[in-house]
């Protein structure tokens, strides 16, 4: 028996032949199609693909060292049945129903890329015109470096998703946007079940979020009547907004032409195109309710609605870019409401185009005439502005201020 016989004897079935990589590449293409099983391209446990892709990077320094041990020419029947058992093990934790932790995720992880260093592996050596040959070196370093990071690196990075969509959470909340708060808690509670949020525990908030959500569900339901007045129309469009049925919303507050266009509807419009981050739509919207405003008999709907309009069109107007006329409107604002959220407003705009003394003042006014509600607010921008724009603190303002 020659020599190649022999070689090709000792090696496993699998890999006798070109093309036999046939199960793995079965077993990887199973994998693939659980990883966007989840609906939104994302595997359910891991809840963000961002989340997925930061544990299947820290998977893979543990799985290499270890497929590239059991490679070694003397062990590859062990590296199939290594490469078989981490597909079944990420499968399972994949379809089983548990509850999401660390742990079940990072397993997930490690099985999913074992199973498609598995699959490099049993093609590379299908299609080599020679047995190859592993080098023979200790994996204990790569084992201890990469077990340390499938720890570390998804738990930190878990910590920082889990704050970031907490804040968003309270924007939104604040925003009164509860179709998308419901979704983010959820989410929320799915990537960390133990988080608080303001002190209180998640869970709790989560399932106020969908009582509401809930009650609002239930009133939409109910059909307008045929006759229903401007003020019920107003408010079944904005219940719709609040529930994230933006386009239902924009419906109704498009017809009847009469309707359309009184300053409530141009300004609960204007809040829905913002929210979709159609600026422009936004901005002429906030205009035209600006302008009915302007001609009805002045009173304190009427002054609110008129603040309204003018806060849209500044920020929309600083979304696209146009920081001269966002000025105006701030300033418009400012003369119209000189409170602590107009201060407050315009220092924030400063602060966003670099014009720190001006920022500082507004910030400063905003704390002396409301205390409590912008106090560590202003801090953290009065900090921001210390560590960013230090060296700016008497730069020249393009746009200066009015006087306080």
């Amino acid at each position: 028996m020659s020599a190649l016989d022999d070689s090709l004897l000792k090696r496993p079935v699998l890999f006798r032949f070109p093309g036999t990589a046939v199960l793995p590449s079965l077993a990887v293409l199973l994998a693939a199609s659980l990883a966007w099983w989840g609906g939104d391209g994302v595997l359910p446990i891991y809840v963000w693909p961002d989340v997925m892709a930061v544990y299947l990077f820290s998977a893979f320094p543990l799985a290499a060292a270890l497929t590239s041990w059991f490679a070694r020419d003397d062990r590859q029947g062990g590296a199939i049945v290594f490469g078989g058992a981490g597909l079944t093990l990420a499968t399972a934790l994949l379809v089983l129903p548990a509850t999401e932790t660390g742990t079940r995720r990072a397993a997930a992880a490690f099985g999913l890329v074992v199973g498609i260093l598995w699959w490099v592996s049993a093609l590379r050596k299908s299609m080599a015109r020679s047995p190859q040959h592993a080098p023979r070196c200790s994996p204990v370093p790569l084992l201890v470096i990469g077990g340390l990071l499938l720890w570390l690196l998804p738990t930190v990075y878990v910590q920082a998703r889990c704050r970031h969509d907490t804040q968003r959470l309270e924007e939104l909340l604040e925003q009164s946007r509860l179709g998308e708060a419901r979704l983010l808690a959820q989410r929320l509670l799915e990537l960390s079940p133990s988080l608080s949020f303001h002190e209180r525990p998640l869970p709790q908030v989560a399932a106020e979020i969908e009582a509401t959500v809930e009650q609002l569900d239930s009133l939409v339901a109910q059909p307008l009547a045929a006759d229903a007045g401007e003020a019920e129309r107003i408010e079944r469009a904005r219940q719709f907004a609040i529930l994230g049925r933006n386009e239902a919303a924009l419906d109704l507050l498009s017809a009847p032409p009469t309707f359309a266009g009184l300053p409530p509807t141009c300004n609960l419009r204007g809040t829905i195109l913002e929210t979709l981050g159609h600026w422009q739509s936004a901005c002429k919207a906030y205009r035209l309710a600006k302008e009915a405003w302007h001609q009805q008999t002045r009173s304190a709907p009427q002054q609110a609605g008129l603040v309204t309009a003018l806060t849209g069109i500044a920020y929309c107007e600083r979304k696209l870019g146009r920081y001269p006329q966002a000025e105006t409107a701030y300033l418009s604002r400012l003369t119209l409401a000189p409170d602590a959220d107009s201060h407050f407003l315009l220092a924030q705009f400063y602060e966003d185009t670099q014009q720190t003394a001006s920022a500082r003042r507004h910030a400063q006014r905003a704390v002396a005439l409301a205390p409590e509600r912008y106090q560590e607010r202003a801090e953290q921008l009065l900090n921001k502005l210390a560590t960013f724009h230090f060296g700016c603190l008497t730069s020249n303002d393009p746009y200066p201020a009015v006087p306080d």
